[in-house]
């Protein structure tokens, strides 16, 4: 992808090993796993809103209740109603705090004076370190895209009504393997119906980042 977006590179054909093409091909399969999963998050979301027929969504009662959500509980927790509501209370980012902090952070109060949790932005080394993690990893499909999400959400997340996480960055904030495992632990000791809600809180901190710099790049366009 690199190369095709540097026409100096054009016809230039990099000796790949058998072993990074399998690594790389894990890699594509995990992202299309991810997209199908927001896809049906999407879906979910339009039958809670009442734009798109239940008969149509895809179904994945069978898969929510080997980890013991039900249908109704997904719902309930991932809706735009509840999102409008959680997002009413927040304070706005800025996207100026990536210059002076190299993250964005937000406090999300999930339910008022009971649980307020706050996220952070994860940087490149610290997705590709997760990853470098996983390559190691055997298990079936389910298993290992479970595990990738939730040691994502294990990086995003900084403190839970105030108290923080342990941290997974030394004293120069470079990813340290040996501090993520135990601060990954920690976070699997969470009940899997909390993990299920600040993973949808953090999808949907992710967007809010996202749309962050897609609207400083219109408001470039507009000067």
């Amino acid at each position: 992808m690199i190369s095709g977006n540097q026409p100096a590179l054009d016809g230039y054909k990099p000796n790949i090993s058998d072993k990074t093409k399998e690594s790389m091909q894990s890699l594509a399969a995990f992202q299309q796993q991810a997209q199908q999963q927001q896809e049906t998050g999407a879906a979910r979301a339009d039958v809670a809103a009442g734009t798109t027929d239940a008969e149509e969504m895809p179904s994945l009662q069978d898969e929510l209740r080997e980890i013991g959500i039900t249908d109704y509980q997904w719902n309930a927790l991932n809706n735009p109603e509840r999102r409008k509501i959680i997002e009413d209370r927040l304070d706005p980012l800025d996207i100026t705090d990536i210059i002076l902090h190299g993250e964005v952070r937000q406090d999300v109060p999930i339910h008022l004076e009971k649980l307020t949790v706050q996220y952070r932005s994860v940087t490149g080394e610290e997705d590709l370190a997760v990853k470098r993690m996983m390559y190691t990893e055997e298990g079936g499909d389910r298993y290992m895209m479970d595990k990738y999400t939730l040691m994502q959400l294990a990086l995003a997340l900084v403190s839970i009504n105030g108290q923080p996480l342990p941290a997974h960055l030394d004293n120069e904030q470079r990813f340290d393997e040996k501090m993520f495992v135990i601060k990954f632990e920690k976070v699997l000791r969470f009940p899997v119906q909390f993990l299920a809600d600040l993973g949808i809180q953090y999808l949907w901190f992710d967007e809010r980042v996202r749309h962050l710099f897609v609207g400083a790049t219109e408001a470039l366009k507009n000067t």
